[in-house]
């Protein structure tokens, strides 16, 4: 009776308390695969070993005793192999998101790396943060130009508008001075043709100003047949949700 009693005491105080813990952390982990295969293991061991060791009646109780001492011994050493699988399976969890590096959750603005000849005088730091609706905006302005909607195209512009026209020309004008420029020479045109290639969203950081830039062919048919065709970039600057300036490049085609 001195050895079962301390075999008790070791198992209330230091083998039942580490299964429950050990449970319920692996619950709240959702870590229910090695539990069950554990526990099934740790089961049919025990089953398996008590029956090497059947019981012996008709021995004397000393040795009955020494029987009983025998299975729990084997009990303690399937406890403890029930406890180093649910050890390893807990070392197997995942990498939590909260420990992985901060660029790698999270969109940040392009940097210009170190070393470079030389240094933006107005911006290197920009991301894509322009809305879907300012970038609508911009290609309805083109759309509208095509279809001789010249009421559109004001719409897409702010009261004073800066634009810096392909033949150098600088203007600043309100939109209604500019858009009556712009429809004496749509109206000598019979057809637009507009060949949109790409458009980009960008906006500095630092500046905290946006931009849509674009580059397309356009093909335009004036009224008397002739053909006038050319590669354009234009650089849309973005204020409230329409274009406050607007610059414009120009290459004609061969």
């Amino acid at each position: 009776m001195s050895v079962i009693k301390p075999l008790n005491f070791c198992l209330k105080h230091f083998f039942i308390p580490p299964i429950i813990a050990s449970s319920k952390e692996m619950a709240e982990r959702k870590e229910n695969l090695v539990l069950p295969f554990s526990f099934l293991i740790y089961y049919l061991s025990y089953r398996n070993l008590s029956r090497l060791i059947p019981p012996f009646p008709k021995l004397s109780p000393s040795l009955n005793q020494k029987n009983t001492v025998m299975k729990k011994i084997l009990f303690c050493f399937s406890l403890c192999a029930f406890l180093l699988s649910c050890n390893n399976g807990a070392d197997k969890t995942t990498t939590p998101a909260a420990d992985k590096p901060a660029e790698a959750t999270a969109a940040t603005a392009d940097k210009a790396p170190a070393g470079l000849p030389y240094t933006a005088s107005y911006s290197s730091t920009w991301s894509t943060d322009v809305s879907d609706a300012d970038l609508k905006m911009v290609l309805m302005s083109y759309k509208d130009w095509e279809t001789g909607n010249m009421a559109g195209v004001q719409s897409a512009f702010t009261d004073t508008v800066m634009v810096e026209m392909n033949n150098g020309d600088h203007l600043v004008k309100s939109k209604a001075d500019l858009v009556k420029i712009w429809t004496t020479y749509r109206d000598s045109l019979s057809n637009v043709r507009i060949d949109m290639e790409g458009w980009h969203k960008m906006y500095s950081t630092d500046k905290k100003e946006g931009y849509i830039v674009t580059w397309y062919k356009e093909y335009d048919t004036y009224k008397s047949g002739k053909v006038d065709s050319a590669n354009y970039h234009d650089i849309n600057q973005l204020k409230n949700g329409k274009i406050s300036w607007y610059s414009q490049y120009k290459r004609k085609m061969k």
